[in-house]
């Protein structure tokens, strides 16, 4: 039977190194000048002013039908609650929703409900195959669109409160989950203009975007959401090649090795009948066998 849902979580973790060059290069950069590309392009289209980075897939992974790393049966949630217990400047708040964390820091003048709400735009970020809504004031649900979308939801912090996870304990479904590993190669490009000399133009720029994304803290990010990467080429200087119009703009690139999970759902038939034998030891009489409705 094929699978009832998959997921390749490979734009997640395209938005997540996005995020972490945003944090890292904000003093030179705006956010809007760091792209992503869906697939192979030497440009974003429409092209941006310079500089800006590009993050360009040099190929996506796709399911394949091997997991081979892990697999669980397992009664999947219908839905799951999480109560925000009150608001506090500078404290973190935390969901973990199929185990991929939503984090929010509450600034000065958030609510309870502008907190539910942060962590509502958290999960719909992750891309996963379910939906958040608002219960009350400072709840949040999260509930699955499909069958076997939502397998675990917590709450691992004290302002954070787990309300309920539901499942239909009188007639369950159960699913069986197969989790694997896909790897694909990012190309991050950084474009400059031919007369930057104030931030060194692009291969200074790309230089930060590798020392950013190798640092200690990103890796730790990376891992928060189940992603590795390595470098696989040091940064580049392209601005005289000939196929980048030599004269119109400075490039450079360095290549990264993504690997980030895949999940599979497919479901596990119920077991309508157990047939048992019983051979007492030292008996003479014939097995007695028993066959449940």
């Amino acid at each position: 039977m094929g699978a009832i849902g998959q997921t390749v979580r490979a734009d997640l973790a395209l938005r997540t190194l996005a995020n972490i060059l945003n944090d890292s290069l904000s003093d030179i950069l705006p956010a809007e000048r760091i792209q992503i590309g869906q697939s192979a392009s030497k440009h974003p289209i429409p092209r941006l002013p310079v500089p800006y980075i590009f993050l360009e897939p040099l190929s996506l992974p796709a399911m394949d039908g091997t997991f081979t790393d892990e697999a669980a049966t397992i009664i999947p949630l219908e839905y799951g609650e999480a109560e925000i217990m009150a608001a506090t400047v500078g404290r973190e708040y935390k969901i973990r929703v199929n185990t991929l964390p939503v984090k929010y820091t509450a600034g000065g003048g958030d609510s309870v409900s502008d907190i539910r709400d942060a962590l509502i735009a958290g999960v719909t970020a992750l891309g996963e195959d379910v939906t958040p809504s608002i219960i009350d004031a400072s709840t949040l649900r999260v509930t699955p669109n499909t069958t076997g979308a939502l397998y675990t939801f917590e709450t691992p912090t004290s302002e954070t409160r787990l309300v309920i996870t539901n499942t239909d304990e009188t007639f369950p479904t159960i699913v069986e989950y197969k989790i694997g590993r896909r790897r694909f190669t990012l190309r991050v490009n950084a474009y400059s203009d031919p007369a930057e000399t104030v931030f060194g133009g692009a291969h200074a720029l790309v230089a930060r975007a590798y020392n950013a994304l190798d640092a200690k803290d990103s890796l730790l990010t990376l891992r928060d959401y189940r992603f590795a990467m390595r470098p696989i080429s040091d940064p580049v200087n392209l601005s005289g090649i000939k196929a980048n119009e030599s004269g119109k703009e400075q490039r450079a690139s360095f290549d990264m090795l993504i690997d980030v999970s895949a999940l599979a759902v497919y479901d596990a038939s119920a077991i309508e009948t157990v047939e048992v034998t019983v051979n007492i030891l030292g008996a003479e009489a014939s097995p007695i066998t028993f066959t449940t409705p």
